[in-house]
């Protein structure tokens, strides 16, 4: 397999169709959930950066870039070697973190969050859920619905079911960025547990923040809800690299 980066012309092909196709089903997870288009774009590109930590590829080396070991890898025609296999195990189950009070608003969010995962709409697809029956105005796209919950159950006074607010996405960022309504903008570097992650291109969704794990490639475990899609509600590594904007909760 050829070498693929961003600043390769004309990604596209039988080539990145396997890519993708090999980052969605292999032996270690999916981490490839999109369209399988042939196009190796910075989605792709960055998707093989969050599978590389994964898999245990040392820091430094997991830039955005597919070669023959990354497919060699994922399609089980290489074994993991056992420096990749021992950091992947500390990376997949890090030691727990210390108890500690939930002091803040934004963790009250995400500790309500968490014990939200795995439950799902019923039936797939059909955006009716728990979240959808709490908000109370009929079965919609919920991503942004289940982080107003979150906050709304954390104390904020920031959200509203009655209101409806934060239910639209780009709403809820145009606020941040103009610094109103309790919210603003943070950089990722400086994100904390609990606080907002706006997908893009576009802001088309939203989770909260969980922790940090690699500030350069932009990854992170985050908590949200998968609406219409599979329909449940995830906790995952997940690439930052193209959102919008990161928000947090004053209030």
């Amino acid at each position: 397999m050829r070498q693929l980066h961003l600043t390769h012309p004309f990604l596209q092909g039988a080539d990145v169709r396997a890519l993708q196709t090999a980052l969605h089903t292999n032996p270690y997870g999916d981490f490839y959930q999109f369209a399988i288009d042939g196009v190796f774009g910075p989605l792709t590109a960055g998707r093989c950066g969050a599978a590389k930590w994964h898999l245990g590829y040392a820091p430094g080396t997991t830039e955005p870039i597919a070669g023959q070991e990354l497919m060699d890898i994922l399609t089980a025609r290489k074994a993991l070697p056992p420096a990749y296999a021992k950091l992947r195990e500390a990376r997949l189950h890090p030691q727990p973190p210390k108890p500690h009070p939930q002091n803040t608003m934004a963790q009250r969010a995400l500790a309500w969050a968490l014990t939200k995962v795995g439950q799902h709409e019923e039936p797939p697809g059909s955006n009716h859920c728990f979240a959808t029956v709490e908000w109370g105005h009929g079965d919609m796209q919920w991503c942004d619905v289940f982080v107003s919950l979150a906050y709304i159950h954390a104390g904020s006074t920031a959200f509203s079911k009655s209101a409806q607010k934060w239910q639209y996405v780009p709403a809820m960022l145009s606020a941040a960025q103009d610094g109103n309504k309790g919210l603003h903008v943070v950089k990722f570097a400086d994100l904390l547990p609990g606080d907002i992650i706006v997908h893009g291109p576009g802001a088309y969704h939203t989770t909260l923040n969980a922790r940090l794990t690699s500030i350069p490639q932009r990854l992170d475990y985050d908590v949200g809800g998968n609406e219409g899609n599979l329909g449940y509600v995830y906790h995952d590594l997940h690439d930052a690299s193209l959102a919008d904007a990161f928000i947090r909760v004053e209030r």
